[in-house]
């Protein structure tokens, strides 16, 4: 699979299909139709970090400064592209 296909069928399922999951497990969890942005926050939180763990799989033992890098670079890139995903700043 070429580099870019691989990148958008990653983000694609790794990031909005699990940040989709998780804001409607928590909003039948809430019983409400309406999703606050914290939910919202706390849904990509643990969407980003299942994100970064899936990177963490390396047949090679990581470093932490290494694990901490992948994780916050996949954790920057989740909260922009959520901000975007939402529609809504904060």
């Amino acid at each position: 699979m070429p580099f870019g296909a691989a990148m958008v069928v990653g983000v694609g399922i790794g990031g909005l299909v699990l940040l989709s999951l998780f804001v409607w497990a928590f909003s039948v969890f809430r019983k409400t139709d309406r999703v606050r942005p914290a939910v919202f926050w706390a849904a990509n939180a643990l969407a980003v970090v299942l994100f970064g763990l899936a990177h963490l799989a390396k047949p090679f033992p990581l470093a932490p400064v290494e694990m901490a890098g992948i994780l916050l670079v996949n954790g920057a890139g989740a909260a922009a592209f959520s901000a975007i995903f939402s529609g809504k700043k904060g």
